[in-house]
């Protein structure tokens, strides 16, 4: 339980140094040097297999790049293990698969924010498609 406290915690901090303006710009370069990726294709909600994955959040920080996103139910209560987070260039070539994990079962619409970090400087990233892993 306090490692979902503090991984909430520690999402919504990073929720709160992402803005969007709904620009065709693809990142943005904070003052601390802190990079956000603006792709819409990356930013964009989808609907995976009955799941809703929106608020999404791409950043590059020195050489550390940290996904996040929530993840909600749309059906009824069912178990789901993990989100394949595919993330890939202008091409369609995939730069990295991270996983989100979850591992329980979610209620109908409750959310569940997940996340996933790589040493790869994503800020050239496109867009982002998904896996559920039941």
């Amino acid at each position: 339980m306090k490692k979902i406290i503090l991984s909430s915690i520690f999402m919504l901090l990073c929720f709160c140094l992402v803005t969007g303006c709904g620009c065709n710009k693809k990142e943005e370069i904070k003052g601390n040097g802190t990079k956000e990726n603006k792709s819409k294709e990356v930013l964009k909600e989808q609907i995976v297999d009955g799941f809703k994955i929106n608020n999404v959040s791409l950043i590059t920080e020195g050489e550390m790049s940290t996904f996040n996103a929530t993840v909600t139910n749309l059906q009824e209560e069912q178990y789901i293990k993990s989100v394949d987070i595919i993330i890939k260039d202008k091409d369609g070539n995939i730069y990295v698969t991270l996983s989100g994990l979850i591992e329980r079962k979610l209620k109908k619409n409750e959310s569940q924010m997940i996340n996933g970090s790589t040493n790869l400087d994503l800020n050239e990233a496109y867009s982002v498609s998904y896996k559920i892993n039941r």
